[in-house]
């Protein structure tokens, strides 16, 4: 549609021209006037059917990369709110609460295991040593020999089998 406009204005302005130049024929010779503008209306009519399309073709790319560009960070703006929630959520639940015999709060925060941590009450100046050591515990199943090596002898004699097959 914008094309089909730009050829009427060319058109008319090519069919207005030599009007012009003669108007303008007692001012500047009519030759000259006719070249003037027809240079102009060729360089304008080039303008807006090659270099304008190519130009907004240029400025849509550049505004869809932009856009592309402005999701991509914004998709890993809430990757790392998620990775930080995660972190946040993992945090909380390392946090000791001890109370102290006084009644108030002894020591709120992560304690550091299999070491000597000495924690000291802000309101009545006892200091309390807390170690915490986790102990790890294997717990298997007796494993029935037999039945193993049944079932390496029934997975043998199968593939053998498929194989023969």
């Amino acid at each position: 549609m914008k094309i089909e406009i730009v050829y009427k204005l060319l058109g008319c302005s090519v069919l207005t021209n030599p009007l012009i130049a003669y108007g303008l024929s007692p001012f500047i010779p009519f030759v000259n006037t006719i070249c003037l503008l027809s240079a102009i209306t060729i360089v304008l009519g080039s303008y807006y059917i090659l270099i304008k399309p190519e130009l907004e073709s240029v400025r849509d790319k550049q505004h869809t990369a932009d856009e592309t560009e402005i999701l991509n960070m914004f998709d890993k703006i809430a990757e790392q709110e998620d990775v930080i929630a995660e972190y946040e959520s993992m945090l909380s639940e390392q946090v000791v609460v001890l109370p102290c015999d006084c009644g108030k709060t002894l020591f709120e925060g992560i304690l550091i295991p299999n070491v000597e941590n000495i924690c000291k009450c802000s309101s009545c100046n006892s200091s309390y040593k807390v170690i915490i050591s986790y102990d790890s515990f294997l717990i298997t199943e007796e494993l029935n020999s037999a039945q193993i090596f049944d079932n390496i002898n029934k997975i043998q004699s199968e593939s053998i089998d498929k194989t023969l097959e």
